[in-house]
C-alpha cells in the first residue's frame, strides 16, 4: 500500500510504500518499508498508482510503482515508472528499474502535466508467462489535441523484468481503437486487464505459469504452513508447452488486447440523444 503524501523526514520527497507480509491475523506477521528518500528520482508522489506482478522469471512478486508528479528534466509532472524487484528478503532499494519518456525506446518526450505512470496495470498480455504493463499517460498530448491522454505497454521477459524493447503505443488514433481522438479526453486515464474470453491470458498481478512457493517473505521467516515447494517437473513440462502455444498466438492476443483496452477504458460515452 502506499502513503502518496508522506513527507520524507529530512528530504523535499514525498511518498511511501508499505508491504505487510502475512499470514495476516490479527496483524501482519511482518512489514516492510520503502520510501521515496532511498530512491533517487522517485520524489513526487511516489505510489500514486501501484501494481503487482511477476516481471521476471523468478518466484518473487515485484512492485511497479508509479511517481505520476515527478519532474523529468525542467517538465514538472512529467510521470516517471519505478519497477521494484522482489527476493527473498521482499522489496529492495538497490533492485530498481527507472522508466520515463526520456528513457530510450518510450516514445513521445517528457512535457509537463503529462502524468506518466499515473496508472498502471499488471497482467500476461502477451502469453509467455512473464507479466507485462500497461502505463496510463492521462494527459500526454497527442499532435495538438492537448490532455488527449495514451496509453504504453511495456513487456516483462525473464530475465530482465520490464523493458521497453517492442513497447506499444495506443491512443484513440490508434488503428481498432474506437471512438475520436480529442483535446481533454483523457485516455488511459484508468487502466486495467482482464481475461475476457477465458484463454488464460491477461491476469491482473499473477502470471499464468504456476509458482510453487509461498512468494517474497522477510529474510528468516518460515513457509506459510501447507505450503511446500515439492516435486514440479511434471507440471512445469505442462506449463512449458502451453507456453509455446500460447507464443504462436503473440500477433492475435496483442491485437485482442488492443482493442479491449480501447473499448473498456478509452471510449468515449456516446452523446444524449
Amino acid at each position: 500500500m502506499a502513503t502518496l503524501g508522506e513527507q520524507i523526514s529530512g528530504s523535499s520527497d514525498r511518498g511511501s510504500i508499505h508491504v505487510l507480509y502475512g499470514p495476516i491475523d490479527d496483524a501482519p506477521a511482518a512489514g516492510g518499508y520503502v520510501d521515496s528518500g532511498n530512491i533517487t528520482g522517485i520524489g513526487e508522489f511516489a505510489g500514486s498508482s501501484l501494481a503487482l506482478g511477476h516481471f521476471n522469471d523468478d518466484d518473487y512478486t515485484d512492485v511497479a510503482v508509479g511517481v505520476s508528479d515527478e519532474e523529468v528534466g525542467d517538465e514538472g509532472a512529467a510521470g516517471r515508472l519505478a519497477v521494484l524487484y522482489g527476493n527473498a528478503s521482499g522489496l529492495s532499494t538497490g533492485r530498481v528499474k527507472l522508466f520515463d519518456q526520456d528513457s530510450p525506446g518510450i516514445s513521445g518526450a517528457p512535457e509537463s502535466e503529462d502524468y506518466f505512470a499515473s496508472a498502471l496495470a499488471a497482467g500476461d498480455f502477451n502469453g509467455d508467462g512473464v507479466d507485462d504493463l500497461v502505463v496510463g499517460m492521462r494527459s500526454e498530448a497527442v499532435g495538438s489535441a492537448t490532455g488527449s491522454g495514451a496509453s504504453m505497454i511495456l513487456f516483462g521477459n525473464t530475465t530482465g523484468g520490464i523493458t521497453t524493447k517492442g513497447a506499444l503505443w495506443v491512443d484513440q488514433d490508434t488503428e481498432g481503437v474506437p471512438g475520436t481522438m480529442a483535446t481533454d479526453d483523457h485516455f488511459g486515464w484508468t487502466v486495467g486487464a482482464l481475461d475476457t474470453d477465458g484463454n488464460g491470458r491477461v491476469t491482473p498481478g499473477r502470471s499464468t505459469r504456476q509458482r510453487g512457493r509461498h512468494g517474497n517473505r522477510p529474510q528468516g521467516e518460515a513457509e506459510h504452513p501447507g505450503v511446500r515447494d515439492g516435486p514440479r517437473r511434471g507440471r512445469l513440462g505442462l506449463v512449458r508447452r502451453q507456453r509455446r502455444r500460447r507464443v504462436r498466438h503473440r500477433a492475435a492476443a496483442l491485437t485482442q488486447f488492443t482493442s479491449e483496452l480501447a473499448v473498456r477504458f478509452g471510449r468515449r460515452a456516446p452523446a444524449p440523444a
